[in-house]
């Protein structure tokens, strides 16, 4: 790239040549939003290495192997492959990107929403649930915020709710309402739910895990089922996560 026509200066101050050719044949939009020329050189807001990266994509050379760069890095190469419409680097990039998803939920997040990558967000937002207001805020800015707050507020009602086991439809012998089972199995069931929101994903196991506790009662066994089937259909009526 040292003989191009055209002069790269990164926000960093290094200055990159490049071939405007190349430029046009491998960027939908280039030089995009964000650029000023002046002198004959082109200013842009992304840093070189960055820009290092995004060029090897538009250059017949073998591609930048991602394993080996951190997230910042690799968020930073994403979002300049989309504002730049570069393609190649755009698929590899959301590949990336989605494999973080477990690590940086709420980054990962705001690029789904940013970008309109529905699949994406729908697989990463149950992932974020469990993030403070102050980390979610600062990860998808004040525009995406206001509905990651109103979606995570639906699955707190939901866990609420699922704090409280239905009545017994069926009476134990003699007439009662329950037997002395039914206490410590639901009140183990309700501690494990406790505040964290995430563990709904998982409400089969937390289930799974009391129900020794309801030894042969079959009376108990089916007022569990009917409470896990309510958390799971509660849970699978709430709304996705607005694009």
């Amino acid at each position: 790239m040292n003989d191009g026509d055209v002069v790269m200066r990164s926000c960093d101050g290094v200055h990159l040549k490049v071939h405007k050719l190349i430029l046009h044949m491998h960027s939908e939009v280039f030089p995009g939003e964000g650029i000023t020329s002046s002198d004959d050189i082109v200013h842009l807001t992304e840093d070189s290495s960055t820009l290092e990266l995004l060029f090897q994509y538009m250059y017949g050379q073998p591609q930048p192997d991602l394993h080996s760069v951190d997230f910042k890095q690799l968020a930073n190469l994403a979002e300049a492959a989309e504002k730049y419409r570069v393609s190649p680097a755009m698929e590899i990039c959301k590949m990336f990107m989605r494999d973080s998803a477990s690590s940086w939920p709420i980054n990962i997040l705001g690029y789904a929403v940013r970008h309109g990558y529905k699949d994406l967000c729908m697989e990463v937002a149950p992932k974020t649930l469990g993030i403070s207001a102050e980390h979610a805020l600062i990860g998808l800015g004040p525009t995406y915020f206001v509905s990651w707050t109103l979606y995570r507020d639906h699955w707190v009602q939901a866990s609420l709710d699922a704090h409280r086991p239905p009545p017994s439809g069926i009476l134990h012998k003699g007439g009662i309402q329950e037997c002395e089972l039914w206490d410590p199995f639901a009140l183990s069931v309700i501690n494990d739910i406790g505040r964290d929101i995430e563990v709904l994903m998982q409400i089969s196991q937390v289930f799974e895990r009391n129900h020794e506790k309801l030894q042969d009662c079959w009376h108990c066994r089916l007022r569990a089922q009917v409470w896990q089937e309510e958390i799971r259909r509660r849970i699978a009526g709430l709304p996705t996560f607005p694009l």
